[in-house]
């Protein structure tokens, strides 16, 4: 595996290899993106902020809604045909 490192603009989704590595790199490639702006997320930030997601209960379980007809059944009644 070689590695090479370029600076490029993405347009339209889109970034352009440079002429001098198309050659060398061929057509299956793993791309890392890295980007230049201080505000960049790290992956180490981003897996806290999912994890943070998941530990943290959805607001419709926080305040569920009131069924006046609701009723909860055991597992022999969910089961009956």
């Amino acid at each position: 595996m070689s590695v090479i490192e370029f600076e490029a603009n993405i347009e339209n989704g889109i970034i352009k290899i440079p002429e001098k590595f198309v050659d060398e790199i061929g057509n299956n490639v793993t791309v890392i993106i890295k980007n230049n702006k201080d505000s960049a997320i790290t992956p180490e930030e981003s897996a806290q902020s999912q994890r943070k997601k998941f530990r943290e209960l959805p607001e419709s379980m926080l305040n569920p809604v009131k069924a006046g007809n609701f009723k909860i059944f055991t597992r022999e009644e969910l089961h009956e045909r």
